[in-house]
């Protein structure tokens, strides 16, 4: 009787060849998903600069609209402007693999968590 389980070697080093170079199933995804990420973010990032701009626009220029409840629309506002500057940032540090200094990583979750917060108030 002939043995049909194939011979697997230590199974400890299975896929460390793909590790080490680099190749596999991830790198893949990651050629298709890369140019789609940078697509997302330089669309993204002006529209949310432009439109949290004029909101704040808006609420400075119209005294109606100096209210209470519009205080927290200029909250997010503010937040959501810092996230939409930070956002080309971070992904520039992610491409070159150039980590951003920890002041602006700090600043860059801060910003990300006050506009978050932001939208339970």
């Amino acid at each position: 009787m002939q043995n049909i389980v194939p011979n697997v070697g230590n199974l400890s080093d299975f896929g460390r060849d793909e590790m080490e170079t680099g190749e596999g199933r991830s790198k893949g995804w990651e050629d298709v998903l890369q140019p789609m990420v940078v697509l997302f973010v330089f669309t993204v990032s002006p529209i949310i600069i432009v439109v949290n701009v004029l909101l704040l626009a808006a609420i400075r220029g119209y005294k109606r609209l100096h209210t209470p409840s519009n205080c927290f629309l200029v909250s997010l506002a503010l937040s959501d402007l810092g996230v939409g500057i930070a956002l080309p940032v971070g992904l520039y540090s992610r491409l070159t693999n150039t980590g951003p200094c920890l002041l602006i990583l700090c600043a860059f979750i801060s910003l990300c968590n006050a506009s978050v917060v932001s939208n339970f108030h």
